[in-house]
């Protein structure tokens, strides 16, 4: 069974990639940060939650889940809300991340990518899967024997092509030093070699 084997990997454009997202990154980090100072813990599932619903992702984070009810009444979460004693802190966290979701391009800029993200011990990262994506999208890979074998018979071109810089010749392929004979085959074309001959001592 054939392993695929890493030709490139376009490292620029894979760091590119990640430090467009550090605004997102940021934007995250702060909101599980003041969350943590208020004792809210956030995993990476609570990020996703946190954005879709704030308020009900504060309300089951500091009540453990648990349905509150008067008698046989349960209070729904909006009115469980105004009657807990919320912090100001929580307040603004949640009227800040409506606010994005409010704005379209915001919204779009920031909570579009929340899937991107993971919590790793209260740290923002990019997933691993995310992380993958990007690397893929950036590298070369061969993936069997032909290709293999192909690649090979490249580079050696490309190594015999280099090594004329022994004799003083400095051969790229924009010069015509190859045609194509009656047998639609690549041949050194001898005007070229008569050309150059001189300069080889």
């Amino acid at each position: 069974m054939f392993t695929k084997k890493l030709i490139y990997l376009n490292e620029g454009a894979i760091n590119g990639r990640i430090s467009q997202l550090n605004t997102q990154k940021d934007y995250f980090q702060n909101l599980v940060n003041r969350l943590k100072n208020n004792n809210i813990k956030v995993t990476t599932d609570d990020l996703i939650r946190l954005i879709e619903d704030p308020k009900t992702f504060i309300i089951v984070s500091l009540t453990g889940g648990e349905n509150l009810k008067v008698g046989t009444l349960s209070i729904n979460n909006n009115k469980l809300f105004d009657l807990m004693d919320v912090s100001d802190e929580i307040k603004s966290i949640i009227d800040d991340i409506n606010k994005i979701s409010n704005d379209k391009i915001k919204n779009e800029f920031y909570h579009f990518k929340v899937n991107l993200f993971c919590v790793n011990n209260g740290l923002v990262e990019l997933t691993k899967e995310y992380l993958n994506l990007i690397e893929n999208q950036n590298s070369v890979y061969i993936e069997n024997k032909k290709q293999l074998e192909v690649y090979n018979i490249f580079e050696d071109f490309v190594k015999n092509l280099n090594e004329l810089s022994k004799y003083g010749l400095n051969i790229s392929l924009e010069d015509n030093f190859f045609k194509v004979d009656s047998n639609n085959k690549l041949i050194v074309d001898i005007i070229f070699f008569s050309q150059i001959k001189s300069k080889i001592k």
